[in-house]
């Protein structure tokens, strides 16, 4: 009887002093990465690591509790957008730079002159064009027709091709996060461009100022295709709603 009352009593102390313990560190972090899991935000990859559905990281050990407790390396929350300071990739709290943002509108006064740098338009470039945009006529895809009809005998390049690839050449460079919408344009050809012509565009703002509402502004550009020959073969008069500086 006294042997029983007492295997009762330590039973009782031990499921206690259970309840109490805390769980290990290890522990509460599986447990929490199973009900993540379940949620969805998480899915297990190769070499038993985790994949963080909210940003497409791949963590692995110490990472992972790193991701439970909600803090990254830095100390800061995951998995929640920010919302004071500068964007996340707009800068970096490592000292790092971004490369290739572009122009606010206040950075474009009226005379600000700026030059891209040249591409090459290739025969690939031609036969991707004409082939996405269904613009199969003669006097671009028909060498016998090229040589003996056309009014040049040489492998002109699309208008629209050419602007295109004008915009290519300024977007990359000025308007990578800050540029909102290309509202109108006018636009003047003015020689051919032909296959194999390298062309760069020489750009000078000739509007600038700020729009009705947000911090936002309108500028209008002249762009002049300019080829290797020096000669200009394409101008255009775009007006963009771009970004502005935040004050």
């Amino acid at each position: 009887m006294i042997a029983s009352r007492s295997a009762s009593v330590m039973r009782s102390q031990f499921e206690i002093s259970a309840i109490e313990r805390p769980q290990p560190s290890h522990m509460r972090v599986a447990g929490s990465i199973r009900q993540i899991l379940r949620q969805g935000l998480l899915m297990r990859g190769r070499g038993g690591g985790l994949i963080d559905m909210r940003s497409g990281g791949l963590r692995f050990g110490a990472e992972i509790y790193a991701l439970e407790s909600g803090q990254t390396r830095s100390g800061r929350r995951i998995g929640r957008r920010q919302t004071t300071g500068k964007r996340a990739g707009m800068s970096a709290d490592d000292g790092y730079e971004l490369l290739g943002q572009g122009f606010y509108w206040q950075d474009l006064p009226v005379g600000r002159k700026l030059r891209t740098i040249g591409r090459t338009i290739f025969e690939s470039d031609l036969m991707t064009f004409i082939g996405a945009t269904g613009m199969a006529e003669v006097l671009f895809n028909n060498l016998e027709y090229i040589e003996h009809e056309s009014p040049t005998g040489k492998r002109i390049l699309p208008g629209a091709l050419v602007l295109s690839v004008a915009e290519g050449l300024v977007m990359q460079a000025t308007l990578q996060r800050t540029g909102f919408a290309f509202l109108g344009m006018t636009m003047d050809i003015k020689g051919p461009t032909l296959v194999g012509d390298t062309i760069h565009v020489d750009v000078v703002v000739t509007e600038s100022r700020a729009a009705s509402k947000g911090a936002r502004g309108l500028v209008r550009t002249t762009n002049r295709v300019i080829t290797q020959r020096g000669d200009c073969v394409l101008e255009y008069t775009p007006l963009r709603l771009m970004k502005g500086r935040e004050s």
